[in-house]
């Protein structure tokens, strides 16, 4: 818990310290050379923006990140070990896989809103519509993906059972369950912490999903 602690307090700090902080080295200078640069000139304003970028949104990021992900694991360690186990109802499972997908998207639509209000392209650049258009599609595809994962409890007892990893466990959904792992290990080491947490959600789903069964196919 010290660690855990120590965790949550740093990332209170570097977001405060984040606050403090201005996104360019020089606002008015970066805003002149903007204004004069044409349309069509986004490699030149690329350019001029990584150049004066300060710290601040990566600190930023960073701080959020590890605060929100010592916060969620401490929770869980302060429940207890035992407490990290599957749901213990069907509910608990399509809870998960219609929440999931909504969940998902919001960090998709918060990441695109938080690119336009951080300058991450120029003004000129594609509408911020037509990567919005996009949401509706990727809730129903990931609805459909959760959905039909939900298959793997048919014929199943459902209970709260252990997450423990076993080689007995279903090659599928572990390797699903690594695959999200790699996923979120990168979203927190670039304090992405909009795909991080849900990453967190869907490692949690999947596990589940092959503890259960796991406790079929061996009973």
């Amino acid at each position: 818990m010290k660690y855990i602690s120590i965790s949550i307090f740093l990332g209170i700090c570097l977001f405060g310290y984040s606050l403090s902080m201005k996104p360019y080295k020089d606002e008015d200078l970066f805003e002149k050379k903007y204004t004069e640069l044409s349309s069509g000139q986004s490699k030149e304003y690329f350019e001029l923006r990584d150049s004066m970028l300060t710290l601040k949104y990566r600190i930023q990021d960073i701080g959020i990140t590890l605060f929100s992900i010592a916060l969620l694991v401490g929770l869980v360690f302060k429940r207890g070990h035992n407490s990290f186990k599957s749901p213990r109802s069907k509910s608990g499972f399509i809870l998960l896989a219609i929440g999931l997908p909504f969940l998902t998207v919001f960090g998709y639509v918060f990441d695109l809103v938080q690119a336009m209000l951080r300058q991450e392209f120029p003004r000129w650049g594609d509408s911020l519509g037509i990567s919005l258009a996009g949401a509706p599609i990727l809730l129903v595809v990931l609805l459909a993906w959760s959905v039909l994962h939900l298959f793997f409890l048919t014929g199943s007892k459902i209970n709260a059972y252990s997450l423990a990893p076993s080689k007995s466990h279903n090659f599928w959904l572990i390797g699903l369950s690594i695959l999200t792992a790699l996923l979120l290990t990168m979203c927190a080491f670039y304090g992405q912490y909009w795909y991080a947490l849900p990453s967190i959600l869907w490692l949690y789903f999947y596990l589940s999903l092959a503890a259960i069964r796991y406790k079929k196919e061996n009973t």
